[in-house]
């Protein structure tokens, strides 16, 4: 471990030492200081140049290499962050910043593996910021909302010539999932009554009450924490128990199943990383941030917390207990694209570009909008794989893009998420069937892309879990998937885009018999 006096003269020489970048205009600026004069405040995320040691920390090899080349990353980060907020706010709200005093310093944010911090700050700051000739971005920092098993027929895990007889069940990996957090104790996310599937936790989430109504839910009210419990779901506010159902579709196990209750999720034998990365809001805060007439709190995802989440992944990107991570899933998001934004939210892009390199897939969902051109942020960003949803296949009906998925040019691949435009007598039974908040609800049927998302993340796991597999990208692994599978036209009015719904078993034909 490094001693603290070689890290504050770390910092002290990185800060002195960083190199300003060239002075050039900020794409979107104007649109941020417009809001921020407006309401007062506005939420960024600053970004600047990556530091070599960065290449350094990817290249690493052994856990302990690892290790030591992301500390001196972080260390180097923090020079220059440093540096950046003693610009704009002063060198006292800096140094409170850099030593973890998150709330008493404009609910500062620092990230560790992005060159980016997220900050709360007015008009007057935000051109302080931009003014900054270390600083290459400012990109707002935006809110995203939450967005069985029978499912697994559909896409070919089951049969005689499914998937899982193939060996492709997900044993030693495992699926992130970045959501309102996991039930570890519920019966469908356990190897075993005694062992829980989620192998590892984190909180990531915002205290900015004054400004936004935004409150952490980690332990304590801590801003980020990786004990043990961190990564909990919740049950008393609106968007409560969504992460413990996802969680279940990638990789639910049932060892004690009662009738009506789901056997298996996709990746059945993988660990689960539970990260809870929603903050909990006022319902009758002057932001309206719930959405008028709430009368509840309700959960709300920042994207700086998102980013903060993922450094996580790819701090761990060795493995958790000889079990490595596959898949990331993100059924979450907001606003609309009709095209990809990578250049608009630079700092989200290179986290999801780092983990993608590293082998973790990042699986987003498109969005439940119904948009036929569009998709909503983060799925437009280029190097996640983006997840629309296809409806459930019942004798009788054909399969079809869902009514309420969002469809567009950033849109990789479809997988079931469950259909409210079946006919009333089949009822419920159209809907996704998976773990829900526990206790009174054990089990619920939910529709969303929020639902075929994970169905491609357990996918990721179980195809790398298989031998013959597990050396392959996830560029081939998502190639592979495109290229088979069932094709489906968008038939809806206005509906011109098609995609493959993944069909397992073909793609693990087609990508390592």
């Amino acid at each position: 471990m490094l001693s603290k006096s070689f890290i504050t003269s770390f910092l002290a020489i990185a800060a002195l030492t960083a190199t300003p970048a060239s002075a050039q205009p900020l794409a979107g600026i104007d649109a941020l200081a417009a809001r921020a004069a407006t309401k007062g405040a506005v939420r960024v995320i600053v970004g600047f140049a990556e530091p070599a040691t960065a290449k350094a920390a990817e290249a690493a090899g052994t856990a302990a290499e690892t290790e030591r080349a992301d500390e001196a990353h972080r260390l180097a980060l923090r020079g220059t962050q440093r540096a950046i907020l003693a610009s704009a706010f002063g060198a006292a709200a800096s140094d409170a910043a850099i030593a973890g005093s998150e709330t008493a310093a404009r609910s500062v944010t620092l990230m560790d593996v992005v060159p980016a911090l997220a900050v709360t700050v007015s008009q007057d700051e935000l051109k302080r910021l931009a003014a900054d000739p270390r600083v290459t971005s400012i990109e707002e920092d935006r809110l995203s909302k939450p967005t069985l098993i029978q499912s697994n027929a559909i896409l070919r895990m089951t049969g005689t010539t499914g998937a899982w007889v193939k060996g492709a069940t997900g044993t030693n990996r495992i699926v992130a999932v970045l959501d309102t957090g996991v039930n570890r104790n519920h019966e469908f996310l356990k190897f075993s009554a005694a062992a829980s599937k989620v192998v590892s936790e984190a909180c990531y989430n915002t205290n900015d009450a004054a400004t936004f109504g935004s409150h952490s839910r980690c332990p304590g009210g801590a801003q980020q924490s990786i004990a043990i419990g961190s990564g909990a779901d919740c049950t008393a506010f609106k968007g409560c128990g969504h992460g413990t159902h996802v969680a279940g579709i990638a990789a639910g196990r049932n060892s004690g199943q009662n009738p009506g209750e789901p056997s298996r999720g996709v990746a059945f034998n993988a660990g689960i990383l539970g990260i809870d990365v929603f903050s909990r809001f006022d319902h009758t805060h002057s932001s309206a941030s719930c959405g008028s007439g709430a009368t509840v709190d309700c959960l709300l995802s920042w994207s700086s917390d998102q980013i903060r989440a993922m450094e996580r992944v790819f701090a761990l990107r060795n493995g958790i207990g000889g079990r490595k991570i596959a898949a990331i899933n993100m059924s979450l998001g907001g606003g609309s694209s009709s095209g990809f934004c990578d250049s608009s939210d630079p700092s989200y892009t290179q986290v999801v570009t780092k983990l993608r390199n590293a082998g973790i897939a990042v699986v987003i969902a498109a969005g439940n909008e119904s948009f036929k051109g569009a998709v909503g942020f983060p799925g437009c960003i280029s190097t996640a794989t983006t997840v629309g949803a296809s409806s459930k296949t019942t004798p009788g009906n054909p399969e079809k893009i869902a009514s309420y998925s969002n469809m567009g040019t950033p849109v990789d691949i479809l997988a079931p998420g469950g259909d409210f435009g079946y006919p009333s007598a089949l009822g419920n039974a159209s809907l996704i069937l998976s773990s829900f908040k526990g206790s009174n609800v054990k089990y619920d049927r939910l529709a969303g892309t929020s639902m075929a998302a994970p169905h491609i993340a357990g996918v990721f796991a179980a195809i790398k879990s298989k031998p013959s597999c597990a050396t392959k990208t996830v560029a081939q692994i998502e190639n592979a998937m495109k290229s088979t599978g069932q094709v489906i036209n968008d038939t809806r009015v206005g509906g011109t885009f098609a995609r493959r719904r993944v069909n397992v078993a073909a793609t693990i034909a087609a990508l390592c018999p």
